[in-house]
């Protein structure tokens, strides 16, 4: 039985003057008490777990938003920057070109032409000038080369 022990504990304690009934309600205020300290304590745990929680979820939305950064940052760099040596882009033109559809319709179309301080240049997303500062430390190299 499960009060087994804590009866055989009263009545021991019984036997040193005070009666079965002050012992039980001594007891249920001791275990009153404590339930009320484990009901606090609950209360602060869940307020610190709330708020624990709470930072989490603010902490992952500061990292969503420091990785969209980087990204917006790396892709401005791939923008902005030669490929090749990291050069600033110099200009960046969109130029029209007139153009006679298959029915005899004109229509222009445009062209995308970047340049870049190295003087790479793409024209609508493909090589036109090569970037002098990696062809010109391909070309030392080549030099080097006993042949």
């Amino acid at each position: 039985m499960r009060y087994e022990g804590v009866i055989a504990t009263l009545r021991e304690r019984q036997e040193g003057g005070a009666s079965f009934e002050s012992l039980l309600e001594n007891r249920i205020c001791r275990l009153s008490n404590e339930i009320e300290r484990l009901k606090k304590d609950a209360e602060a745990d869940k307020a610190k777990l709330d708020e624990a929680v709470a930072a989490r979820s603010d902490s992952e939305g500061l990292l969503a938003q420091v990785k969209a950064l980087r990204i917006s940052e790396q892709d401005l760099i791939r923008k902005l920057c030669c490929p090749h040596c990291r050069a600033p882009l110099s200009r960046r033109e969109s130029v029209s070109e007139p153009h006679e559809d298959a029915a005899g319709h004109e229509e222009s179309i445009e062209h995308l032409i970047e340049t870049f301080e190295c003087g790479f240049v793409v024209f609508d997303g493909e090589e036109e000038e090569p970037c002098e500062t990696t062809a010109k430390t391909r070309f030392d190299r080549s030099e080097k080369l006993p042949f």
